[in-house]
């Protein structure tokens, strides 16, 4: 019998999940592409670079967008949410201050989350995001809301602030591209999210391929019938309402490049809308923008003196991969320069990857970034590191118990970073008549064929 907690204990352990951002570096490359959003925000997800942002940290209305919190949530408090059935229950539905219809076709049928989720996801269904997050919270929506805003904060979402799990017209419900942008990329590599996002139309697994029960994609990048849509666009959420205009989040992939565009009060005409914009740009960076080291980082870049019980001697330092960045394409190779930050001598012991310094990018003079400087093996963590150094090796077999020297025999650690829980997915609920059924995947090949229609 699979074990359940609580929501609260599980929101707990939650907070324990090392955050899955990443750092929003202050590029943004100039174009010439005519834009009508707001505030917009591209980031090559390969090398975590922003490369074109406007507004990105401006608070706007959240409104649909919630949503990808309530389904993040709902993933980390569940184990296996395609075994999970629910009743679509009328009262509840019309309980709802702004009920949206979007359950009205299952009213009174049994749906397992992931079908829940899929109605949320595509149709930005803010009926079937109350009733995930009604079970996700034990029947407390108060407690699942504060969990959102928890987890946010755990993100480092720095300008977000949720009052419902769903649609909310409340100035007290929004966030920003950046902060979308750190919710976001905890859902890339979310197995359930990608699965409902690769195909723009889903249909409950118990209703077969009756298309009557069929929900289709509202975010017409998505939907190859649509005049919008974008056959490099593998993933995203869209939504638009009067109040905070269209918003929309999408991933795109071409020749082994990947993107995140996010938009906040955009357009929803004819010539002017989020997803023109989305396709507008990223067919810039597709096109202007490569991914290159800009440092080698199977060179060393500098040396250090390490400093051990046996004595000193020299360890060469790497960049780490950061050093990877995405550029404009007539950057040219013999105007980066480095400049190095790392002190002249390190303690052992040194852990592989471990960041020791910072190198500062130049190109053409000008700052473009920094990067880490790293070893790229442990150092002095046992004491065969040591083999070479002063003799090291002969003196452990001589003074095998030196004062203050780890040894594999002496029981005594070297102190590192705590290890990161992986997080535990439960829910402790009444029963609702959960079904087992095997899980189902799909998959999207996506083949660009190197033009951008």
């Amino acid at each position: 019998m699979k074990k359940k907690l609580n929501f609260i204990v599980s929101l707990i352990l939650v907070l324990t999940i090392s955050a899955c951002t990443f750092i929003i570096p202050a590029s943004s490359f100039k174009n010439d592409e005519i834009t009508s959003s707001y505030a917009m925000l591209l980031i090559n997800l390969d090398t975590r670079t922003v490369v074109y942002s406007t507004r990105a940290d401006k608070q706007w209305n959240a409104s649909y967008q919630s949503e990808l919190m309530t389904f993040l949530l709902m993933t980390e408090n569940v184990e296996n949410p395609e075994d999970v059935t629910l009743t679509v229950d009328e009262d509840f539905i019309n309980g709802l201050e702004d009920s949206d219809g979007c359950l009205k076709n299952y009213l009174g049928e049994e749906l397992t989350l992931k079908d829940l989720s899929a109605v949320m996801l595509l149709t930005s269904g803010s009926d079937a995001a109350f009733l995930i997050a009604d079970y996700v919270s034990n029947y407390n929506l108060p407690a699942f809301v504060k969990a959102m805003n928890t987890r946010a904060e755990k993100l480092k979402c720095k300008n977000t602030s949720f009052v419902s799990p769903g649609y909310s017209e409340s100035k007290e419900q929004y966030t920003t591209c950046e902060d979308l942008s750190r919710i976001y990329n905890c859902l890339l590599d979310n197995e359930l999210y990608n699965e409902i996002m690769s195909s723009p139309t889903y249909i409950p697994g118990k209703y077969g391929d009756d298309d009557d029960y069929a929900v289709t994609t509202e975010n017409s990048i998505l939907n190859p019938r649509s005049p919008y849509y974008f056959r490099y666009a593998t993933g995203g959420k869209f939504a638009v309402d009067p109040a905070a205009g269209a918003s929309l989040t999408v991933t795109t992939s071409y020749r082994d490049m990947h993107y995140l565009f996010i938009a906040l009060r955009g357009k929803n005409e004819a010539e002017e809308n989020v997803f023109t914009d989305a396709r507008r740009l990223t067919t810039w960076a597709y096109l202007n923008l490569s991914d290159r080291k800009v440092i080698d980082t199977d060179q060393s870049v500098d040396k250090a003196t390490a400093v051990s019980v046996w004595g000193k001697y020299d360890i060469n330092l790497y960049a780490d991969n950061s050093a990877r960045k995405t550029l404009p394409n007539e950057y040219e190779q013999n105007k980066f320069s480095v400049k190095m930050d790392v002190p002249k001598e390190l303690q052992l012991p040194l852990f592989k990857s471990e960041s020791v310094g910072k190198a500062e990018i130049l190109y053409d003079g000008e700052r473009l970034d920094k990067v880490s400087i790293v070893p790229n093996h442990d150092e002095g963590v046992s004491l065969l590191s040591d083999v070479g150094c002063y003799g090291g090796y002969a003196l452990a077999k001589m003074f095998p118990k030196v004062p203050g020297a780890y040894t594999e025999d002496s029981g005594e650690e070297p102190e590192t970073e705590p290890a990161t829980e992986a997080p535990t997915k439960a829910a402790n609920k009444k029963k609702t008549g959960a079904t087992e059924k095997p899980k189902e995947t799909a998959q999207e090949t996506v083949e660009p064929t190197g033009s951008e229609e």
